[in-house]
């Protein structure tokens, strides 16, 4: 796709009288090919190749192309071609550069490289060389690749692809920096040409140069004025309602802000078009407003949205007048300028926007045929569908079909789970990606469903780095993917093997352990530290256990036996510092017992009372008093 050669900005503007003198009247047409040898930096004229005819084909959609056939190329004595010009003039992948003109006034035209070049072997006459060209962007479209862009404007992307391919470059910047931009299974070019239509840029490749800007809405700068009769030897145009609307409301998805982002397009302005009689014609057939929704998860802020919405409101008015047109030879006519035409009458004398130029040259001589207002694909129509073909590869049959969406779901593995938002995403690196070679591809920050979520609650579970997690795709969208769970491997076994599956467990990285155990003869629930500090809940029998890692020292409440048992293997403390602390029995005894001694000690008072208290020594009893000791009693008896 290229627009324009003879300026980088292709903003110049000529009258016809200029041009008319600049090229004698259009006298005695001419070309000039001029090819880039491999084994030299410098370009050489293909002096003495006699070249019947050579075509160029310019678009604003599709990739530049040039055919030329050279008739003289075999020498009938010595039954062989000449191997000079085959093997290094004409030899596939050269630099090939075209100029046509009249006279000695040629102008560049064309810029590119040779793809093809085709024998043929007449029944009669000698042999013709057929040769293609393709300009640069050629190189972007032969290959489909995954890849993924983080914390860019698409303008930046547009600058480092320039630089891969020794391209200069006409970018206008954008303001939106994405956290993720994605290009699955895509060519370079195509992926390119969809980022452009996502925020109404245009993008092409010009002979040295990659631009990536706003479209030129200079109507009132033309290239040049034709007039029917003339300098116009013939034009037809249409109108066509078939894909115009009232409005068109674009629709995406702020992930951040948790909000639906809405842009709204009506009124808007093309050259001679009154898009407000549009509007009435739409609403008195169709008894209403026609109003195109475009729904596009990749659209994430109201910013966008406008913009797209506008662009592709746009787009449809400038499809409701096309026409077909041809000139005398015009090297200056070129796809993604605006022409003024005349003498067509008051509703059709208009500018109108070039979508495609051919400039021929043959024994007829030199034409122009160009097509105005009506391009051979919708540039953002594939973008608002998320799965249609975004490139249209020259006519040599190059393929550059780019999807953005993704069915179904991709396996992947955690590399980063530290969100700088604090909103519990993990990015994910691809496994594999259909249609490339690329094994490792991040996914971008990538939010983790999980069973319960909301304000400050719900259940956190995030996966670790290393794990492999099952990744979807919010309406197919591979910008705003989702986990949706993880995955076990031969490398990654589950923590516990039951072919009964009567055991659930949560385990975590180090090794704390939840297990559900539904077992019928011994259902439980336990608790487990890494280092084997356990709480278990047992029902049959029905029992409540504490324990440390060792066995030794526990709590354990017994639902048989009615009994609560606490262990410590070298002691166990009941301790308080400003609480009572009982030992109650309703219907039975409280023994204390201990096998060298047991003390009752407390810096305050000690109180001992009951209907009748024993005191018995087995040896000695010694009662001892750092004051008065007091026996009072109705009757003491000693001995």
């Amino acid at each position: 796709m290229a627009i324009e050669i003879l300026n980088s900005k292709g903003r110049e503007s000529f009258s016809f009288d200029e041009l008319e003198s600049k090229y004698y009247n259009f006298y005695a047409p001419a070309f000039e090919v001029i090819c880039g040898l491999f084994n030299k930096t410098e370009l050489v004229k293909m002096k003495g190749m006699a070249i019947t005819e050579i075509t160029v084909d310019r678009s604003v959609e599709k990739a530049d192309m040039c055919t030329f056939s050279v008739c003289n190329a075999y020498d009938m004595a010595s039954s062989d071609f000449n191997k000079d010009w085959i093997d290094n003039y004409l030899a596939i992948g050269n630099f090939i550069e075209v100029k046509m003109g009249y006279g000695d006034k040629l102008t560049t035209v064309f810029k590119g490289l040779i793809t093809s070049v085709k024998f043929d072997f007449p029944s009669e006459g000698s042999p013709i060389v057929s040769v293609e060209c393709h300009d640069k962007s050629y190189l972007m479209m032969k290959h489909k690749l995954s890849f993924a862009w983080h914390l860019l404007p698409y303008s930046a992307v547009a600058i480092i692809f320039a630089g891969l391919y020794g391209l200069d470059f006409d970018v206008d910047f954008s303001v939106d920096i994405h956290d993720t931009i994605q290009q699955e299974n895509e060519s370079n070019y195509s992926f390119l040409q969809r980022l452009a239509s996502m925020i109404g840029y245009e993008f092409f490749i010009s002979g040295d140069t990659l631009y990536f800007r706003t479209p030129y809405t200079g109507s009132d700068n033309p290239i040049t004025t034709l007039k029917w009769g003339k300098s116009l030897k013939s034009f037809s145009p249409e109108f066509d309602l078939a894909d115009q609307a009232c409005a068109v409301i674009t629709r995406g998805y702020d992930e951040i802000l948790e909000q639906a982002v809405i842009g709204l397009a009506g009124y808007v302005t093309a050259p001679g078009i009154d898009s407000q009689k549009i509007k009435n014609i739409m609403k008195n057939l169709f008894m209403g407003n026609v109003i195109d929704y475009e729904y596009n998860r990749e659209i994430g802020s109201f910013f966008e949205a406008e913009r797209v919405a506008l662009y592709k409101m746009k787009e449809r008015l400038m499809k409701f007048l096309s026409g077909r047109g041809e000139c005398i030879g015009l090297p200056e006519l070129s796809p993604g300028r605006f022409i003024k035409i005349e003498g067509l009458g008051s509703q059709l004398s208009n500018t109108y926007y070039i979508t495609s130029v051919t400039h021929n040259i043959s024994e007829s001589g030199y034409l122009t045929q160009f097509e105005v207002g009506k391009g051979n694909e919708d540039l953002f129509g594939a973008i608002s569908n998320g799965i249609k073909n975004m490139n249209k590869a020259g006519q040599g049959g190059m393929a550059g079909e780019g999807s953005i969406s993704k069915s179904g779901v991709s396996i992947g593995t955690v590399i980063s789970n530290i969100d700088p938002l604090g909103l519990g995403r993990v990015r994910v690196a691809y496994s594999m990606r259909e249609g490339s070679d690329l094994f490792m591809d991040d996914s971008g920050w990538a939010r983790v469903a999980v069973p319960y979520a909301g304000a400050s609650k719900g259940t956190y579970f995030i996966p670790d780095i290393g794990d492999e997690v099952l990744v979807a795709f919010g309406e197919g969208a591979l910008e705003c993917p989702y986990v949706i769970g993880s995955l076990w491997s031969m490398k990654k076994r589950p923590p516990v093997i039951d072919p009964l599956n009567l055991k659930h467990v949560i385990k975590s990285r180090l090794g704390n352990t939840i297990t559900i155990n539904d077992t019928p003869s011994q259902p439980s629930i336990s608790l487990k530290t890494v280092t084997g500090q356990t709480v278990e809940l047992q029902d049959t029998p029905p029992k409540i256990k504490i324990s440390d890692a060792t066995g030794l020292n526990a709590v354990e409440i017994d639902g048989v036996t009615n009994a609560v048992t606490v262990k410590g293997n070298m002691k166990a403390e009941i301790k308080s510092n400003a609480c009572q602390i009982s030992l109650d029995s309703v219907q039975q005894s409280v023994k204390i017992s201990g096998p060298l001694s047991v003390n009752i000690e407390s810096s305050a008072q000690v109180g001992i009372k009951g209907a009748l208290i024993n005191i018995e020594a087995g040896q000695a009893l010694n009662l001892k008093s750092g004051g008065v000791l007091m026996i009072n009693g109705t009757m003491v008896k000693i001995n």
